[in-house]
């Protein structure tokens, strides 16, 4: 069985790039909001949300701490264009489980993120 992921971005274009990136290996599930990303955690069982950080409404920080406030068993990533923060301890440090760059390519972003579901504990 796939694993499921929830994309989570207010930009379609780049929700769509992330599911059409990733739909072959898993089953994906795409919003564009944090309030939209909550109700959609609290309807199905998801492995590992991607997260844009910048978001109006709830933003990605407010959306993560919703979602934890769910006690729900999923991997969190934070996932932004911006580079100020690029050390996974300071993502870790804020409660998320990692942190992808935009900019990445798909094929690092793949690996990034089979690595995370493989093995959820690993920096």
């Amino acid at each position: 069985m796939k694993k499921k992921i929830l994309i989570v971005d207010d930009q379609k274009i780049c929700a769509i790039a992330l599911q059409q990136l990733l739909q072959k290996n898993y089953d994906t599930t795409m919003v564009h909001s944090g309030e939209e990303a909550v109700e959609a955690a609290k309807a199905s069982c998801f492995d590992l949300v991607l997260l844009d950080i910048s978001m109006p409404g709830l933003d990605g920080f407010q959306t993560k701490d919703q979602l934890r406030l769910l006690k729900l068993h999923l991997l969190i990533i934070a996932v932004t264009a911006r580079n100020d923060h690029t050390d996974q301890t300071y993502w870790q440090q804020q409660g998320f489980d990692g942190y992808l760059y935009k900019g990445l390519s798909g094929q690092a972003m793949l690996q990034f993120i089979e690595a995370r579901l493989t093995n959820p504990s690993k920096n």
